[in-house]
């Protein structure tokens, strides 16, 4: 196999990713001096971006159903949320 950098995150801990129903990667960081989670979404072929972001709790596993669902798992706690809109807001450089 070989890696490819999608992107550079400063200041951010890996919580967990998944696979999305339409194949893109969505990655949960957890910021360093914020109780803020950001989702990045990374799209084969192009830059991965900031989709969206939870405050006030942690992401430690997460999946979509086929009816397309996206579930974060935090804690004792099972989150339904909505799946990240198609159009990034913050691009992120490799």
């Amino acid at each position: 196999g070989c890696f490819e950098v999608i992107g550079r995150w400063i200041g951010m801990y890996y919580l967990c990713s998944t696979i999305l129903n339409d194949g893109s990667s969505l990655i949960f960081c957890r910021q360093r001096k914020a109780s803020i989670v950001r989702m990045i979404r990374h799209v084969p072929g192009k830059p991965a971006a900031y989709v969206g972001q939870l405050e006030g709790t942690m992401a430690y596993a997460a999946f979509q159903s086929e009816e397309g669902h996206l579930y974060v798992k935090s804690g004792k706690a099972l989150h339904r949320i909505e799946p990240p809109n198609s159009a990034p807001f913050e691009e992120i450089e490799p």
